[in-house]
């Protein structure tokens, strides 16, 4: 099945790399790699841990995945940052007051990319804070900085002030700091199936490939700015994992990005990213993106099954977008297409927001259509759950709209040009706020068939077209009815359990065609903890 034979605890660098005389380390599986040429297949035994980097750009074709016992040895890995085994100053070396921040010289191979980034630093595994400055480090345990000016600046000095305000030298703790640009560079046509790489510094990602590339259940976690960069093809069953916040820059989790998208097109297949919620200081966590040169764009971007927790979904530079059974949890949605004919389809997408927030949950442009959204959102936010700001049409059917937080004005769908239209849907106020619209569609027309509102008190479910408030329902239908509306209601629908993503609706004498036509979907979630995405991408 494979070329070459990698196995980082028996292998040998004196072997063949042959079936049961594999390589030992990855430069010797380079080596040999380029020297075949083509379309090489190399094999990374299952357990194995390497701190180096396997570049093969020059190569189109290959493939790079995991052999042996998965389910019982694990992942291979393949990390970015290395220990640090001593040199630490402390004030006294450096004639300075900051008793509790400890100094070391590091050198890093981190390229020009990012203004303020360069290596971070961990301690027995956890990643320390980044401040941006001494002064700043020494009043916080658990964090670090450093002197480079610029991400490629090497060698640095790293001040660290251990959590705990423990002294490294003596602590017993492990550190670590990001030693490598990435992991794994593979050209053209590549797969890359079930490696953990972690702990890159740069905007390349851990896994960068070129055109029609496949990465397929892999594990990225640790990596400062993207995780993955492809230029088109797809991810698959890949879990990027982001349970931290470092806010010297922005990240995608899982990229495509080409200078020129023009018949390209991208994938994400049963993906997971889990991110921090977007909030004011947290770093920006784009989960599934991308771009290109903001002229030639893609043709396509297609992401289905997949679970965000956190952060959000956006890009630019494509024509058309389609999403199919979404998950979102505490993450947002903003995708803008671009160029002739530009479209997004948004097909049972699952929105559960329970923090905070200011803006927009769902954004979208071009001509959209959305069927079957499920959305659950509480915690104290403002504006609209989907807002569409150009003159294309917005079409919304069988959709589930429930709002729980506490903050008056609110929009459940709001378009701020072009036609509307939206049927059997459901729009349920269950906090009671006032000045609540379940639509306000400033374009002019409105076709509002078969739908639900609810309650009946007057801004609680107001309706505004064309900049005339109808406050409640039943003022809109008297209005409206027969030329754009028929067969709503006003009643409660009684749904389920939408907080736990049951949408059922168990009330008697609703329209027929109003609410989910598929209410029993089984979504991608998001696992417990790295453990848990690990052992979940062993299968």
């Amino acid at each position: 099945m494979f070329d070459l034979h990698v196995d980082s605890v028996v292998g040998s660098d004196a072997a063949s790399g042959a079936v049961g005389a594999p390589l030992q380390t990855l430069a010797a599986a380079e080596t040999a790699a380029l020297a075949l040429g083509g379309a090489v297949r190399i094999g990374l035994a299952a357990g194995s841990e390497w701190r180096e980097s396997l570049e093969l750009a020059s190569l189109a074709g290959v493939t790079i995945a995991a052999y042996g016992d998965i389910a019982a040895e694990g992942l291979p890995m393949i990390r970015g940052d290395d220990p640090i085994t001593g040199g630490w100053e402390t004030s006294a070396d450096r004639s300075d007051a900051h008793a509790s921040v400890y100094s070391v010289e590091w050198t890093h191979d981190i390229a020009t990319g990012q203004a303020v980034g360069g290596p971070s630093v961990w301690e027995d595994g956890a990643l320390l804070t980044w401040r941006d400055t001494v002064a700043d480090v020494e009043a916080n345990p658990g964090s670090f900085t450093h002197d480079g000016a610029d991400s490629a600046d090497s060698p640095v000095t790293l001040y660290v002030h251990p959590a705990g305000s423990t002294d490294p030298r003596a602590d017993g703790k492990t550190y670590e700091a990001t030693r490598r640009n990435r992991v794994v560079t593979v050209g053209d046509g590549a797969t890359v199936r079930q490696l953990w790489c972690r702990r890159v510094g740069h905007d390349d990602g851990a896994i960068n490939g070129g055109t029609g590339c496949l990465v397929d259940r892999c594990l990225l976690d640790g990596n400062i700015v993207h995780d993955a960069l492809l230029a088109s093809g797809e991810y698959r069953g890949t879990i990027a994992w982001r349970d931290f916040s470092d806010p010297r820059n922005d990240a995608i989790a899982l990229e495509f990005y080409a200078a020129d998208g023009t018949g390209l097109s991208g994938l994400w297949r049963g993906c997971v990213v889990k991110a921090p919620v977007l909030a004011s200081g947290v770093q920006d966590v784009t989960a599934l993106g991308g771009h290109t040169n903001g002229t030639d764009f893609y043709d396509l971007w297609e992401m289905v099954d997949c679970a965000i927790e956190g952060g959000k979904i956006g890009g630019n530079d494509v024509v058309e977008a389609v999403a199919t059974r979404l998950s979102l949890v505490d993450a947002a949605y903003a995708l803008k297409v671009e160029g002739t004919g530009k479209a997004q389809t948004l097909t049972d997408l699952q929105l559960i927001h329970e923090a905070a927030a200011a803006g927009r949950f769902v954004e979208v442009n071009g001509a959209v259509a959305i069927d079957g959204m499920r959305a659950h959102v509480s915690g104290a936010w403002t504006n609209q759950i989907v807002y569409q700001n150009d003159a294309n049409p917005l079409v919304v059917t069988g959709s589930v709209f429930v709002d729980a937080g506490g903050t008056a004005f609110r929009r459940c769908l709001y378009h701020t040009g072009g036609d509307t239209s939206v049927t059997g849907c459901v729009f349920e106020n269950a906090s009671g706020v006032s000045q609540f619209r379940a639509v306000e569609a400033e374009g002019g027309f409105l076709a509002a068939d078969d739908n639900v509102y609810h309650p009946a008190t007057w801004q609680h479910c107001a309706i505004e077209v064309g900049g005339v408030l109808y406050g409640d329902a039943a003022t809109w239908f008297a209005a409206a009815r027969p030329a754009q509306e028929a067969n709503s209601v006003q009643a409660d629908p009684e749904i389920a359990d939408p907080e736990n993503g049951d949408f059922s609706l168990e009330a008697a004498g609703l329209p027929a065609t109003c609410g989910l036509a598929r209410p029993a979907i089984l979504y991608t979630t998001v696992p417990a903890s790295l453990a848990a995405a690990e052992l979940r991408l062993r299968a």
